[in-house]
């Protein structure tokens, strides 16, 4: 369930393993592409693959591989440049009540092609990162598939 969910599905897409990813980043990088810059809220449990994800879309946007995609989870922030693009990936997992988004140098989303952004609900609204779009992940019974469903906002 996310902050927002009085709004519809924009997609669905059910029983996806990671071997599968690649329909949810096709069907995501369209989603996102119609925008000249985005917000993408990630919101599901530990662990459901929300770096995972990213890690994915970037690649398939250009990011060399040679430049690693890991979980902003204790340094807030990973900032990623290539293409003569910026895309921004947060994670508030560990942010506490008082956390300014200026802490990490973030002024403006204008400063970003796009930011992911993970564990939204830990702060408080805050217009730098309203969301353009929100991308539910959930467990299945399995746990070795996911569910994904985005919405627009």
């Amino acid at each position: 369930m996310t902050l927002l969910d009085d709004q519809q599905p924009v997609w669905q897409l059910k029983g996806v393993s990671e071997l599968d990813i690649g329909q949810v980043v096709q069907k995501l990088s369209t989603a996102l592409k119609q925008q000249d810059r985005f917000v993408l809220w990630l919101v599901g449990p530990v662990g459901a693959g929300k770096t995972t994800l990213v890690r994915y879309l970037l690649r398939h946007w250009g990011l060399p591989e040679k430049i690693p995609v890991t979980s902003p989870t204790f340094t807030y922030l990973n900032n990623y440049e290539f293409s003569d693009r910026t895309f921004g990936h947060l994670d508030l997992y560990r942010a506490e009540s008082d956390f300014e988004l200026t802490d990490l140098g973030i002024g403006d989303v204008k400063d970003y092609n796009g930011l992911f952004l993970e564990w939204p609900e830990q702060v408080p609204k805050h217009p730098i990162i309203s969301p353009s779009h929100i991308l539910d992940i959930a467990y299945t019974d399995t746990f070795t598939v996911r569910d994904y469903a985005l919405r627009g906002v």
